[in-house]
């Protein structure tokens, strides 16, 4: 990486019911991380994180492993972004000047506070994520949400506006709303 260092401190015993340990420690340009990273999702990210996380967890088996297996692992971190720009490849929307501070505790992730720009419109946001890892991997999971979103200012032709769906006639903007928007 041309601005950036990855440390990993790791230890395995045992490969039939494995102790495993790690520490990560990441001082990452985005732009750097992005190269070594599969083009699918991301269009572009900027920008600077500093990542710290431990890992520590008893498997009572190798095999046949489920996300309750993690449900007693020691998982703590924490990521402190600065400067960042975001852009997914499935849709023109960015998040820029995007800054501030998560951590992650065994199942939960903390939004200790993040503060960016999407769509022209100012925003703060902090809360909690609560059983987050069953849920990615299974369907049937609940994810839990406490936030508290601050927009200031919220401009709503500029967020819900999509330039595709946007056309100009007597210099008058004609809005053709999605079916759908996830916020």
């Amino acid at each position: 990486m041309n601005d950036g260092n990855i440390n990993l401190v790791s230890q395995i015993k045992n490969l039939e019911a494995p102790l495993i340990n790690f520490d990560l420690k990441a001082q990452v340009n985005l732009e750097d991380w992005q190269n070594f990273m599969p083009k699918t999702y991301i269009h572009k990210a900027e920008g600077n994180a500093n990542i710290s996380v431990k890992f520590n967890h008893k498997f009572k088996r190798i095999n046949n492993l489920s996300i309750h297996d993690f449900d007693n692992a020691q998982l703590l971190g924490e990521a402190t972004f600065s400067n960042i720009f975001l852009q997914l490849k499935a849709d023109n929307v960015a998040l820029s000047n995007l800054s501030g501070e998560i951590s992650v505790d065994n199942q939960a992730i903390n939004t200790k506070r993040l503060e960016g720009v999407i769509k022209e419109n100012h925003f703060t946001l902090k809360g909690r994520t609560e059983n987050i890892f069953p849920y990615i991997v299974d369907s049937t999971e609940t994810l839990k949400i406490i936030a508290y979103l601050d927009v200031p200012h919220f401009n709503m032709e500029s967020f819900l506006q999509n330039e595709s769906e946007t056309t100009k006639q007597d210099n008058n903007s004609l809005l053709t709303f999605p079916d759908r928007k996830s916020v």
